[in-house]
């Protein structure tokens, strides 16, 4: 690892560990079960890509407090955005026919809420 006067210069930061626990892992046919290794791929989910933002925040809040103010004030912009497009979500759903409603297999819904897309 890169050091700068005793300073690391970057950490590793597994976002995927922070944000969902064990019991809530997903699993798929890119990413069996048997090989113990789930689903990266969260962010589809809104409320996953905030925690994913808040783990950001925190670990940059830590490793430089000097700006911490602007990495909260940043986090709190996208919060408002993720928040709108949560409920612009949970709205246009309903919209779509039950029978029309399938999942992409490039969104794998997280456990939050579902990424669904109308069938053509």
């Amino acid at each position: 690892m890169r050091h700068l006067r005793g300073k690391r210069l970057f950490r590793i930061v597994a976002l995927g560990d922070q944000t969902i626990t064990r019991e809530e892992w997903r699993f798929d046919f890119s990413f069996p079960e048997a090989d113990g290794h789930p689903n990266p791929n969260l962010w589809p989910d809104p409320i996953l890509a905030l925690r994913y933002a808040e783990t950001m925040r925190d670990t940059l809040e830590a490793r430089d407090p000097d700006n911490a103010g602007h990495y909260r004030d940043n986090y709190d912009e996208f919060a408002s955005r993720i928040a709108a497009l949560d409920a612009a979500i949970k709205t246009s759903i309903p919209t779509v026919p039950e029978g029309n409603r399938s999942c992409s297999p490039a969104t794998i819904p997280g456990p939050t809420s579902p990424t669904v897309r109308a069938s053509p």
